[in-house]
Order: C-alpha cells, then structure tokens, then sequence
C-alpha cells in the first residue's frame, strides 16, 4: 500500500514546516512515502474542508482546523506503523 499524505493549507511556510517535520516522524516510525502540499482553494472545496490546515492520508482527511505539530504527525505516523504491523503479522 503507498502511503500518500497531503498538507493542505494556505500558509506555504507553515505547510513547509509541517512537511519536514512528517518527514522526519515517518523516517522515526519507518514508514516509507510520499507528503505533498495543496494551496488551492478549489481543492479544498472538493474535500469538503473547513479549517485549515488539513491532513489527508490516500484520500482521507486525519486533521482539519488544528495545527499540524509535532505532537499531532507523531501520533498519527505511530498509530499508522502500529497497524502496517498488525496487518503484517496477520498476512504472514
């Protein structure tokens, strides 16, 4: 499965920020992926977005109208690693 995030905001320096620190979280969780950043606003339309800035993990908004902290892509990239090794433990 191909981890795809999406920041979404915008702000360009506050989504930079939020890129390099996910990166960083998912290199700490040894997730492997891609994070990509959206300033459009007809894109956040079609998502049906509210607050800014936004998260989306392949097509699903995690986070909407909340900072995206360290704290916040920790837990998120950890509960991700902890159910990509559930799903292996289970197809091994």
């Amino acid at each position: 499965m191909k981890i795809v995030f999406r920041i979404m905001d915008t702000d360009a320096s506050r989504a930079q920020r939020a890129e390099t620190l996910l990166y960083a979280t998912m290199r700490t969780n040894g997730i492997e992926g891609r994070v990509g950043q959206v300033f459009e606003h007809l894109e956040f339309s079609r998502m049906g977005l509210k607050d800014l800035p936004a998260l989306e993990l392949n097509g699903f908004v995690l986070s909407q109208g909340r900072p995206l902290s360290e704290e916040l892509l920790a837990d998120i990239c950890w509960r991700l690693a902890e159910a990509r090794q559930k799903i292996d433990v289970r197809t091994s």
